[in-house]
């Protein structure tokens, strides 16, 4: 509702504070025309983009109801795979317990190695 309001000269003027660049954005609104629905659709199955893609949305004042519908859509497939995934794994998990512990350090360290890269890169450009 926000983005729809502000919309672009908003983020553009103050995007850099949060290292979103004119390119970022221009680059998330050709990407948000050619395949704006699927984007609303399969970001909800992204955790971490789960959150920003109503920004998009608003801003291209896409219509609530359509909206309303990908997003649930999308929610409900991710929430019925994370449901059965957790069953299944809570079911075995004297098993898989010991292999998820072994990647723990591993999946921290890309996780930060990525956050450090995207930030190094949008700091560097400006």
């Amino acid at each position: 509702h926000v983005a729809r309001y502000l919309g672009l000269p908003f983020l553009y003027k103050y995007g850099k504070y949060v290292l979103v660049t004119h390119k970022d954005i221009d680059l998330a609104q050709r990407l948000f025309k050619k395949y704006g629905t699927l984007m609303i659709f399969g970001s909800r199955l992204v955790p971490g983009i789960r959150g920003f893609i109503p920004i998009p949305a608003g801003i291209a004042r896409m219509k609530l109801i359509p909206f309303v519908i990908y997003v649930f859509t999308g929610s409900f497939i991710y929430s019925l795979v994370l449901t059965y995934a957790g069953v299944v794994a809570g079911e075995n998990w004297d098993t898989l317990g010991p292999y998820f512990r072994k990647f723990d350090w591993v999946i921290v360290i890309i996780i930060l190695t990525l956050g450090a890269w995207w930030i190094w890169r949008h700091l560097r450009k400006s």
